[in-house]
């Protein structure tokens, strides 16, 4: 955060929010609802992460 690569936010939240999704994954129960394996799950997971704490992110997602 110092060097302004990451914004700051609530650390407990966001490690809450891991790992209720790795439990959902583990358990299947968000992969039956999104139709992805466990490793595109978790591949998913990671880039939601990153975008999500990077800084200097405008909040808005590419239509591509």
């Amino acid at each position: 955060m110092a060097a302004g690569v990451f914004r700051a936010l609530n650390g407990q939240f966001a490690a809450q929010v891991v790992a209720m999704t790795i439990d959902a994954v583990q358990s299947g129960a968000l992969l039956d609802t999104t139709g992805l394996t466990a490793g595109d799950a978790f591949s998913e997971l990671g880039d939601l992460l990153l975008d999500g704490l990077s800084a200097g992110q405008g909040g808005q997602a590419s239509a591509g």
